[in-house]
């Protein structure tokens, strides 16, 4: 289906170059997408270096969440792509919907050092604090009226060993492997919080705030909604 018979259509994007996501925006928007999502909670491979490059790699993704400015100047650019392009369209028609939105984690932690263990035996604060704390700076400036959190922590580097390949070396397939096993445990192994969301909700009133992770069955969304 294409924006233009079904609704509402959500583009995400995801990278960290500020220029190519606005024009990103703005093409989306031309399409005739509800609305435009930047990606700061995909961890798969996030780990790289840190560049202008496009996707979850080279700090996009979760690591985003490391860089709240970058991520706030980001939505900005968007959001003013979004408003020109609905301008020229006159008004948009079915891109007049949602504007840019941002899906994120709770926080995020380091593979190397990062305890299982330990960040279930404790409470929600810290979620709630470092959740809060993207939440304000990316809705400051009034760019974007509605996140979506997965009420779990991103993990960087888990399959790290996998993409480099050790003895029979990298390439695609280990590359794709260690893909894989990064969704699997960010998917599973950090606890799931949705009593944090649920407080990042309360402080911000003005912003839509909608919790993701966990939900596999419409019980599961009825229990959480």
């Amino acid at each position: 289906p294409t924006p233009s018979t079904t609704g509402p259509v959500v583009l995400q994007v995801g990278g960290r170059d500020p220029l190519l996501l606005s024009l990103a925006a703005a093409v989306g928007t031309a399409l005739g997408y509800d609305e435009i999502n930047l990606n700061c909670g995909c961890p798969s491979d996030a780990e790289g270096a840190s560049g202008s490059g496009s996707g979850c790699g080279r700090g996009g993704g979760v690591a985003l969440m490391r860089e709240p400015d970058l991520v706030s100047r980001i939505v900005a650019g968007m959001s003013e792509s979004v408003r020109d392009a609905r301008d020229e369209l006159g008004g948009g028609g079915r891109g007049g919907g949602g504007g840019v939105t941002v899906k994120h984690r709770l926080g995020v932690a380091d593979a190397e050092t990062y305890d299982p263990a330990l960040d279930r035996s404790r409470d929600d604060d810290e979620s709630v604090r470092s959740c809060g704390d993207f939440v304000r700076a990316v809705t400051y400036n009034g760019d974007v009226g509605k996140v979506i959190v997965h009420a779990r922590l991103g993990i960087l580097g888990w399959g790290r060993g996998l993409e480099s390949g050790g003895a029979g070396g990298g390439g695609p397939v280990k590359a794709k492997r260690a893909s894989r096993l990064r969704t699997k445990l960010n998917r599973s192994v950090p606890p799931l919080r949705p009593g944090a969301v649920e407080a990042v909700a309360a402080e911000f009133p003005r912003v839509r705030v909608v919790t993701n992770g966990g939900v596999a069955s419409l019980a599961d969304a009825s229990e959480r909604g």
